[in-house]
């Protein structure tokens, strides 16, 4: 799994080994954007290793799992990488092979972070990585996760009582509601639906962070066989969550199940329609959206399972979560620190009710009446957005926000491709 937290204890560790103190700069905050933008710029300059050791997390970030599982090997077989430059690598390669299913490896990265270099963690870090370990160990004997697109796929979509998107799953001939969201690691499941569904259950427990920053104790359960219209699904794992933790009490909404990255990151080229339509196209094509691009990457990166898009806010280019299960756009406290006196001046001060698996928290916010942002090339302005005043609200990641549904709905259509890594509206 992504740790933010890690992430950040790396920023601390891993030291630039040569001039171009720029790339690390962007490897600390995340900016695989302006990263992989640098990093093009500066690679006739670098010498063959630093190069290697920043194309490492950009290709990591940008779905080349492959290229960067190769890279880390290499690099590892050498002897002249800091401990720090180790632990940041070893990392790295745990969340490759959990994106590639390869969970018995992911699991063994576990036990190299904890054999070698547990002396470097917190008491924080090494309950991350432990939990991790148990994760990956539990998943060790499930098969990689498939998904087959035999063709151009469409199916129908709808929204529940929050507004979120959900998409019709077939098991057995029955057709269920699943909600639709990118912002969700791994797919989720209420314990009594996934016993409704007969769904194979794991042994062992696991704590997970939601979206509201409460860690929630979870089991694990595999799908054997699902179908999203005419596409196969096999092996998904599911988070098995209490049926509490997934209730919203305050809008009478009970959440069955939801479908996350993992699955929706191996859909091909999906196009998302507002009059109701999803749309799955297996043989993605080059990005065509009209947008200036960040670079030769596009707008569109993975943070382990969190999608991050690119956004220009007043003029500021941002890096912000990607999350279709959020019905709003939030601003976090990076971004209070880095536009304070306009927050100041221009927000009402305000509570604010943040919902997810794990259920509702209040922020002390800042009520913005008008924020105008570009995304993908396309401008929009948004109304009463929250710029969140408590740092421990935002997980404490570096990311300035959380993109959600009131920016998508202003469009008839969105074309979300993982593999060419682009978000566009048409």
């Amino acid at each position: 799994m992504v740790r933010t937290a890690l992430a950040a204890l790396l920023s601390l560790l891993v030291a630039p080994a040569y001039s171009q103190d720029s790339l690390q700069s962007y490897l600390d905050q995340k900016d695989y954007f302006r990263l992989a933008v640098a990093l093009d710029r500066e690679a006739p300059s670098m010498a063959p290793q630093d190069r290697a050791y920043f194309q490492v997390f950009t290709d990591n970030a940008f779905g080349r799992n492959s290229w960067s599982i190769r890279e880390v090997r290499t690099l590892l077989n050498r002897g002249n990488l800091t401990t720090a430059q180790r632990l940041a690598l070893w990392l790295v390669q745990e969340d490759n092979y959990c994106k590639m299913g390869w969970y018995a490896d992911a699991a063994a990265c576990c036990d190299t972070l904890l054999g070698s270099f547990g002396a470097l963690l917190d008491s924080d870090h090494l309950e991350e990585v432990t939990n991790d370990q148990s994760l990956w160990n539990s998943l060790a004997g499930v098969p990689p996760l498939e998904v087959s697109v035999p063709g151009a796929v469409s199916v129908r979509w709808t929204r529940d009582k929050a507004g979120l998107m959900e998409v019709p799953i077939r098991k057995d001939s029955i057709l269920y509601d699943f909600v639709f969201d990118t912002g969700a690691g791994l797919s989720t499941i209420s314990e009594s639906f996934a016993d409704e569904l007969k769904l194979k259950r794991l042994t062992g427990t696991l704590l997970v962070n939601g979206s509201t920053g409460a860690r929630n104790r979870s089991s694990l359960a595999v799908a054997d066989t699902l179908y999203l219209g005419t596409v196969l699904l096999r092996n998904v794992v599911f988070l098995v969550l209490p049926d509490s933790e997934l209730t919203f009490s305050q809008i009478n909404l009970s959440i069955k199940a939801i479908l996350g990255l993992p699955i929706i990151a191996k859909l091909g080229e999906l196009h998302i329609l507002q009059e109701g339509l999803l749309t799955m196209q297996p043989e993605a094509r080059p990005n065509p959206c009209n947008m200036k691009p960040v670079g030769w990457w596009s707008n569109l990166a993975l943070n382990g399972w969190s999608p991050i898009i690119s956004v220009v806010v007043e003029g500021d280019t941002l890096s912000f979560h990607f999350d279709t299960g959020a019905s709003g756009t939030e601003l976090y406290p990076t971004y209070l620190a880095r536009h304070r006196g306009r927050v100041l001046r221009e927000g009402v001060a305000a509570k604010s009710e943040r919902g997810g698996a794990g259920g509702i928290v209040q922020s002390d916010v800042y009520r913005l009446k008008n924020l105008g942002m570009e995304v993908a090339g396309r401008r929009v302005m948004l109304h009463k957005v929250d710029v969140i005043a408590d740092a421990t609200a935002s997980r404490g990641d570096t990311f300035y926000g959380n993109l959600g549904q009131d920016v998508i709905g202003k469009f008839p259509e969105m074309v979300l491709d993982f593999k060419h890594m682009y978000v566009s509206f048409p």
